[in-house]
């Protein structure tokens, strides 16, 4: 049996894995040390399951003194093969892979959206929230963590607080730090264990695998600790051209046609049939406005272009084509990910992969200028009391 130390817990306990899988590493420590006790429960979990068959066995139980981690083991019993991908088997909703190709996709995306908040990974006050004050606990909640890559930047940039990722079938990170964690959940199921235990909950496009956004607000407005922060970046699945105005589906031979624009379309058309609730990102503002819980409420969009088309020889040209190269590479790779969907929702093959190539080659061509676009919200929770419920 091995052996795996949890956060600052100087006693560890049996890992049930199986031996002959090195990757397996399950964490149960139901006697915390009185280091660790003095972190936040919301950094544990009730219960670790062999039988992972039964998803609601495995999903996160937080708070509880314990702990479970994501491994190899359990991550295949999570996935399917779905039109030759690795797909998340214990969601209808969310339906795109998780698979070595997709997360490779998903750290360019992180890199991409990184350049585009000039090298930082977050907005709003997150300094001010997250200051390091002797005796004050910390802890960040990162929704629909994907490969982690944001929760681990945070833990190592803020090494006084603990980060918790959760996700449908997240990575297992080989190199995260001592400060940050990964639990399997579906926010979907409801998060009620977590509520009253973070300063920071971060959200980055998840709305196509969440069936009511709204409520996930109202939920996440007592996840936060007063004084705390919540940050959502939403994208819009619909395309703008040139001129920065939108642009609706044309037909085949039409002067304004896009093929990238029907290739989101048919994606939203798909995604809504399995009620991701895909129209958030332009809500989140108004949303997080009107609930009493949040004040200091701000929104940025944010037109992201899908080509390096803008002349070099400048500063801003030049960090807006890093920003560019980085979009056209996660779209690109995208539309391969969309393929499982797009087939699992009726598209015929022949479409899917005419629809695909055709798309490919216009998003590589940096003539046709297109764009897209990201919603951009955070509040800050009020001085109501922890535990106080308040409705949107």
């Amino acid at each position: 049996m091995a052996h795996y130390s949890s956060f600052g817990s100087e006693q560890k306990s049996e890992v049930y894995a199986d031996t002959s899988d090195t990757e397996d590493v399950v964490e149960h420590d139901d006697n915390h040390s009185s280091t660790s006790a003095s972190r936040s429960s919301a950094l544990s979990h009730s219960s670790v399951a062999t039988d992972v068959s039964d998803f609601d066995r495995v999903r996160s139980g937080s708070p509880n003194p314990s702990i479970y981690t994501m491994t190899s083991s359990i991550r295949s019993e999570l996935l399917a093969n779905v039109h030759g991908r690795l797909v998340n088997n214990h969601s209808d909703v969310y339906h795109l892979p998780a698979d070595d190709e997709e997360i490779d996709r998903l750290d360019i995306q992180h890199f991409m959206l990184k350049a585009l908040n000039n090298g930082s990974i977050c907005y709003g006050p997150v300094d001010e929230v997250l200051k390091d004050v002797p005796g004050v606990y910390k802890a960040i909640l990162d929704l629909g963590c994907g490969t982690g890559v944001w929760a681990v930047e945070m833990a190592r940039q803020y090494p006084h607080c603990d980060v918790v990722g959760v996700d449908l079938a997240p990575v297992q990170s080989k190199d995260r730090p001592d400060n940050c964690r990964i639990e399997v959940d579906d926010i979907n199921l409801g998060l009620e264990h977590f509520y009253g235990q973070f300063d920071l909950v971060h959200a980055r496009l998840i709305s196509s695998g969440i069936k009511d956004y709204h409520s996930l607000v109202d939920q996440i407005s007592q996840i936060v600790r007063p004084g705390g922060l919540f940050i959502a970046i939403e994208c819009e699945f619909i395309v703008y051209d040139e001129h920065k105005v939108y642009l609706p589906p044309h037909p085949l031979g039409h002067p304004q046609h896009a093929w990238f624009v029907h290739f989101f379309s048919h994606l939203s058309k798909a995604m809504r049939a399995r009620l991701g609730n895909i129209d958030a990102a332009p809500l989140l503002g108004s949303w997080l406005a009107d609930h009493h819980a949040f004040e200091e409420v701000e929104t940025i969009e944010e037109l992201v272009p899908t080509g390096p088309w803008f002349p070099p020889n400048t500063d801003e040209g030049h960090r807006m084509n890093h920003v560019a190269k980085l979009v056209q590479d996660d779209l690109i790779t995208a539309l391969a990910s969309g393929r499982p969907l797009l087939l699992s929702n009726g598209m015929p093959s022949d479409e899917v992969d005419s629809l695909i190539d055709n798309t490919r080659r216009e998003l590589a061509d940096i003539t046709r200028k297109l764009y897209i676009k990201l919603n951009i919200a955070w509040g800050r929770k009020g001085a109501a009391p922890i535990g106080t419920s308040v409705s949107v």
